[in-house]
């Protein structure tokens, strides 16, 4: 005598949750079946078979007509993407042309395949069995990279560069690709239209300094079932934005004033450099055009720079030069007026220099020289923007370093229209010393009736400067009167030796001193 009994139900937490929760349960009668290991046999291919959802409608030529219900059969499609993917003729219908029209649905050997020692279940034990979902198609992220693109202006945005394994499945042909941070609810969406590609990069929604995951869903033409791959993580974190090269933490320390202990600083600077004794202003030649160029040393306390009075951006450097000796009356490097102002040459260096160099002055001249720390500060602390510590200047001990002169004259070494100025110099000497025996030692000519006694020097000198012979004779008047003989052609001097004109053979000159 038979009594019925029921089998343990069959059931996969990992199903439920492909399903989104929703529990879908059926019940099956099989009262001929006598045996518990066979019951779950039952109940497990009906299970599995639910889970194959694939179906389709085919008409098929006369060939195809010795099918039967029942039969599997293997379908390739690039269409659908199919390679081989075993099917069960559900039902065929003969057509007056003889063709077949077919209903078949997937099948798979895995729906009767059964192990024992993980497929059977008891009442004291009844599962979680494992899913009998058959993987669909499937695109795997293998790979979530941090990255920094680059565009105009040397700027980098942060970014994510996802990677999969190209699918060698032409019926995929997009690929939905979800991103998020890690620990984030929501996903972003970016879809690629290149599977074959194997990667895509990602901008949209990256923040820098962030760790990032993403998974991947296929898109197939014509749709079918497909499923979502797990999530992959990133293994570091986004790169940082730059704009200009600058980071956003730096962009930020410009944008709220970050050195707010100098801009906003309107402490006086109480504390001027120290212009060094002795040595502080020197020079070094400038080159053949006989200029020198002027340095300027001086020291500053560097190292309480951070100090609110003693936070400087720099250092300014003025120079005042004179042709004459200003000691008796000094530059006020103080006076602000435009006058004042004029007469400074002035150069600008940052705050870690203590040296400064002027270039290409006057050798002959007197420099004055001061130097003083500013600091840059916003308009509303100062309305020139800049605030100054007092000037420093060479002590009053050193007269040569406060009115400092390089040299008495200036050592031309170039040339002069091509020819050497040692030349050009040599050749005025020779013009003064002949214009000096001519009119005398002194500056007025000897009283009328003396005799000369340079006129044979005068005679002979004469002869260099192109004067073969000469007679002098001193007149009233302060007048010369000279008489010269010329062997070809006939010219007059004057006092410096240099041809007037062209004169005859034989000719009487009279001229003033």
């Amino acid at each position: 005598m038979w009594q019925r009994a029921d089998v343990p139900a069959r059931h996969s937490d990992a199903d439920l949750a492909l399903d989104g929760g929703w529990l879908r349960s059926e019940s099956l009668d099989i009262e001929y079946i006598a045996s518990q290991t066979q019951g779950q046999r039952v109940l497990e291919i009906q299970r599995r078979l639910e889970r194959m959802q694939r179906a389709h409608s085919l008409t098929l030529p006369r060939f195809y007509s010795q099918l039967e219900a029942g039969d599997w059969v293997t379908w390739t499609s690039d269409l659908f993407g199919y390679n081989a993917q075993p099917f069960r003729i559900e039902q065929l219908t003969l057509l007056p042309d003889w063709s077949v029209q077919l209903q078949i649905r997937e099948i798979g050997s895995s729906v009767y395949a059964w192990t024992p020692a993980t497929d059977e279940i008891t009442r004291a034990n009844p599962g979680p069995l494992a899913s009998a979902e058959v993987a669909d198609t499937l695109v795997p992220v293998t790979a979530v990279l941090p990255q920094s693109l680059s565009s105009s202006g040397n700027t980098t945005r942060p970014a994510i560069r996802v990677e999969w394994t190209p699918p060698d499945d032409a019926t995929i042909v997009e690929l939905l690709i979800e991103y998020r941070r890690v620990g984030d609810t929501p996903w972003f969406e970016f879809t690629s239209r290149t599977p074959e590609r194997g990667y895509a990069l990602i901008s949209q929604g990256i923040v820098d300094g962030q760790t990032y995951q993403a998974r991947i869903t296929p898109i197939t033409r014509s749709s079918r079932p497909v499923t979502t791959s797990p999530i992959k993580n990133a293994t570091s974190l986004t790169p940082e934005i730059t704009l200009g090269g600058s980071t956003p933490a730096q962009i930020h320390a410009a944008l709220t004033n970050f050195d707010k202990s100098n801009d906003r600083n309107a402490t006086p600077i109480d504390i001027p450099p120290v212009i060094t004794a002795g040595t502080g202003v020197s020079h070094a030649s400038g080159g053949v055009d006989g200029t020198i160029d002027l340095t300027v040393d001086w020291s500053y306390d560097l190292s309480t720079a951070k100090d609110a009075a003693n936070n400087i951006d720099g250092f300014e450097i003025a120079v005042v030069a004179t042709t004459t000796d200003p000691s008796a009356a000094p530059h006020n490097f103080d006076a602000g007026g435009r006058a004042a102002r004029r007469q400074r040459q002035t150069a600008v260096v940052s705050a870690a220099h203590v040296t400064a160099r002027i270039q290409a002055l006057t050798a002959n001249k007197w420099y004055q020289v001061a130097v003083r720390a500013f600091r840059r500060v916003d308009k509303d602390i100062s309305s020139t923007g800049v605030l100054y510590s007092a000037w420093a200047k060479p002590l009053d001990s050193e007269p040569t370093q406060k009115f400092y002169r390089p040299a008495t004259s200036v050592n031309f070494t170039g040339n002069l229209d091509g020819e050497p100025a040692a030349n050009v110099r040599d050749k005025a000497n020779k013009g003064k010393e002949a214009r000096d025996k001519f009119r005398g030692t002194g500056d007025t000519l000897p009283t009328e009736g003396i005799a000369l006694d340079a006129v044979t020097n005068i005679a002979s000198d004469a002869v260099t400067v192109g004067i073969p012979t000469a007679t002098i004779t001193l007149l009233g008047n302060s007048k010369v009167h000279i008489v010269a003989t010329f062997d070809g052609a006939n010219q007059v001097y004057d006092e410096g030796a240099r041809p007037r004109r062209t004169l005859n053979r034989q000719r009487s000159i009279k001229t003033h001193s």
